[in-house]
């Protein structure tokens, strides 16, 4: 942490050091109200949007370039193409089960149809079919049966 970054906090004895790192990761500043980076008196600092303390600095092309909202998205866009490949995994070996059934070699064909890396396609997609609450049908002692849907009663 920066040394305003402490006065700020001493300042504002109702948070933690942990609440404004939180804070600052999620696009926040700490913002010198006269300008002068040496003048850290708790009255010249404020906790403002990072977006509105490029305003205020005149950096509007900075706006688009907040290295921490880049990260946070590339970090989420990493999680959702995971999620995205684990799903398709997961239906590629409900498919492959309900028209070869259960067999040796299922999931090698699994991870060549999606893509993925062999020794990855049955941990990802029982972890996403799990998270998802779906069942998980892929049981290699029996003849794969779709569970999701709703059975008749006998007669």
């Amino acid at each position: 942490m920066k040394s305003y970054h402490a006065v700020w906090l001493e300042a504002h004895p109702d948070r933690s050091e942990s609440w404004l790192k939180e804070r600052l990761l999620d696009g926040f500043d700490i913002h010198h109200i006269d300008g002068d980076r040496e003048n850290n008196a708790p009255e010249n600092l404020v906790l403002i949007e990072a977006v509105d303390h490029l305003r205020l600095h005149g950096r509007p092309d900075m706006l688009v370039v907040n290295l921490r909202t880049k990260a946070r998205a590339r970090a989420q866009a990493l999680s959702e193409a995971i999620d995205e490949s684990a799903r398709a995994t997961y239906e590629a070996a409900v498919r492959l089960c309900q028209t070869e059934g259960y067999e040796r070699g299922l999931w090698r064909k699994v991870a060549e149809q999606v893509g993925v890396e062999y020794r990855l396609a049955m941990p990802r997609a029982k972890r996403w079919a799990l998270a998802n609450d779906m069942l998980w049908p892929l049981n290699p002692k029996r003849k794969y049966v779709d569970t999701r849907r709703p059975r008749l009663a006998a007669a």
